[in-house]
């Protein structure tokens, strides 16, 4: 039977939470933080145990900047244009040991490289099904939260199904808003947990949650982060 998720970590970042980067070839969490008052992105490491490894690491390029790829301790981030303007300028390779850019270039083949790297892959990274309204699995996830907990679910879900647990991202419609909740129950249907993650005036988010190596990965409110066992 699945047993109730246990809390394993959880912090609260200076910044709106933007994108959370995990990777099967690499033991770390990337979090891209981003201040769209000042046009400024940082981001922070994280080890799957819970721990802060590196905070607040920056680049000269303070907004146009992401991460590409991640292989053990090795990140390489990319930057571009402009979000009209996606275009890979240059890659850089970040060492977390040094704590340093090692090397800069010019865009090349990331898939390839990751291919390559990731010959061995040791972690495991399940990412949800997303499934937008109107689609045939929505449907049935609707019905099933209407006869459940007799609500009208929106806009899409973030569905999986995990060892005993089924885990679903919802939207509902609440105080004019759009609020989006996450649910975990058993085979028994018996609630295992049951989270409020956010509210928003219209658009709404996807890849809500995922799991690496058994550890479930949310944010809250846009800068509360959270890790449980599962």
């Amino acid at each position: 039977m699945a047993r109730k998720p246990h809390l394993k970590f959880s912090y609260q970042s200076k910044n709106n939470i933007w994108k959370i980067h995990a990777f099967p070839s690499s033991e770390f969490l990337v979090l891209e933080l981003r201040d769209q008052s000042t046009l400024k992105v940082s981001f922070d490491v994280l080890t799957l145990d819970g721990k802060i490894l590196k905070h607040d690491i920056t680049f000269d390029e303070d907004w146009w900047i992401s991460v590409a790829y991640m292989h053990e301790k090795e990140v390489i981030f990319y930057t571009f244009d402009g979000a009209g303007n996606p275009e890979v300028k240059s890659l850089l390779g970040y060492d977390l040991s040094s704590d340093s850019t090692v090397w800069e270039k010019e865009p090349f083949d990331i898939q390839k490289y990751a291919e390559q790297k990731d010959a061995i892959k040791n972690i495991s990274v399940i990412n949800p099904f997303h499934y937008m309204q109107g689609a045939d699995h929505f449907n049935t996830v609707a019905d099933f939260f209407k006869e459940f907990l007799n609500i009208h679910i929106v806009k899409a879900v973030d569905y999986l199904e995990h060892d005993s647990s089924i885990l679903v991202s919802y939207f509902i419609e609440e105080h004019d808003k759009l609020a989006n909740k996450l649910l975990i129950i058993n085979e028994k249907k018996e609630i295992l947990l049951h989270e409020t993650l956010g509210n928003f005036d219209n658009g709404i988010s996807d890849n809500t949650f995922f799991i690496i190596d058994n550890t479930l990965i949310f944010v809250k409110g846009f800068r509360d982060f959270f890790m449980y066992d599962i």
